[in-house]
């Protein structure tokens, strides 16, 4: 699986499970402004020019646009949740 496409479950039997693919498209963020068509990886430089705009948006406007600090801070949460469950073979409560 690339970057530029998702495959998402879509039920939790995990031995027959079904999955649609979905493709990055215009219309899904900022996509459409770098590129014209479905399945097209945006690069490295596109995703920064992205980032840059929503940090000059978030300077001018005074509050966060898009992901913040504490966003991340809960993804590494989970991630880190994650972690300890495989490693210990039980579920993991995560706080909200």
């Amino acid at each position: 699986m690339r970057a530029r496409e998702l495959q998402l479950c879509l039920d939790q039997d995990y031995q027959n499970a079904r999955y649609v693919r979905r493709y990055v498209a215009p219309g899904d963020g900022e996509f459409a402004r770098f590129q014209p068509a479905a399945g097209i990886a945006m690069g490295y430089d596109d995703l920064k020019v992205v980032e840059a705009s929503r940090l000059v948006q978030s300077i001018a406007a005074g509050k966060p646009h898009g992901a913040t600090v504490e966003d991340a801070l809960a993804a590494a949460e989970i991630v880190e949740a994650m972690s300890e469950s495989a490693r210990s073979g039980r579920w993991i409560t995560i706080r909200q």
